[in-house]
């Protein structure tokens, strides 16, 4: 600024004087806005966070409840196969055969009523040959659906 030689102030002077107190005004102003708008954004940084932890507890929790749940099954399956040894051991063939033939009035089979089969697997299987008068054998997919027939045709 210059030296005032006067005083009463040159309109210049004033002028000069107004715009600075405009700029720190405006630069005050910024940094009030540029600081909240920050805090916003932290807030919000933080509250997305969280809310992820609080998810990823939550998932944890449940994975926990459903290892809980999958062990107590597994539990309960081998003490219910413990149960059904425990009781295929305490029945008595003799005793059933006694209520069978004494109260429901069962009889024994005659020697011409039994008939033995024969219920040993076979070695050897039959195999159907689809390729014959298939002109497009080039089809992969043709191909994999004979396959699959093939397979089933085999199993029955």
């Amino acid at each position: 600024m210059k030296k005032r030689t006067k005083l009463a102030y040159q309109i210049e002077e004033h002028d000069e004087v107004e715009n600075l107190v405009n700029e720190i005004k405006k630069g005050s102003v910024k940094k009030k806005k540029s600081g909240m708008f920050a805090f916003i954004c932290a807030v919000y940084i933080v509250a997305i966070v969280a809310s992820l932890l609080f998810k990823t507890v939550e998932i944890n929790e449940q994975k926990i409840a459903l290892n809980d749940m999958k062990t107590e099954y597994n539990e309960l399956c081998s003490y219910n196969k413990k149960l059904e040894v425990d009781i295929n051991s305490k029945i008595d063939l003799r005793k059933v055969e006694e209520i069978a033939i004494a109260q429901l009035d069962m009889n024994q089979p005659k020697k011409s009523q039994i008939v033995y089969i024969n219920t040993e697997p076979k070695d050897y299987g039959i195999v159907f040959d689809t390729s014959e008068g298939k002109a497009d054998n080039s089809n992969i997919v043709a191909s994999l659906i004979r396959t699959i027939n093939g397979y089933y045709a085999y199993s029955n």
